[in-house]
């Protein structure tokens, strides 16, 4: 499986399963992920509908840090519920039971999820 970046260079998916992540937390970098697409979204995951994706660059600037409410929750194993995507190391998932108080968490601090809208 592949994909392609804005600049129509291919981008190789590391792994061939989805990895359940709809119960949140800090993506976890695979060992397969060659050191050139670490900054791109590499991992296919099934994630919640209605999840959040905190991107690398928020979750590197500390602010996380400062959200003391819970980010994790339940994993959700109904396939029918799960959607995929693909995301990339380092980037935090926050379960779709907590996802509304941390964008608005972030939206207090400036800042507006997906970046740049």
């Amino acid at each position: 499986m592949f994909y392609h970046t804005p600049k129509g260079e291919r981008i190789t998916i590391v792994n061939k399963r989805p990895i359940n992540l709809s119960r949140g937390g800090l993506i976890p970098r695979l060992p397969n992920i060659p050191q050139k697409h670490m900054d791109e979204d590499t991992i296919l995951s099934d994630l919640e509908v209605g999840s959040l994706v905190v991107p690398v660059s928020v979750m590197k600037s500390g602010i996380m840090k400062e959200y003391d409410g819970k980010t994790t929750g339940p994993i959700q194993t109904n396939k029918k519920k799960l959607t995929r995507a693909v995301v990339m190391p380092y980037e935090g998932v926050i379960n779709k039971k907590y996802a509304p108080k941390v964008e608005q968490f972030l939206r207090k601090r400036g800042i507006r999820l997906p970046l740049g809208s």
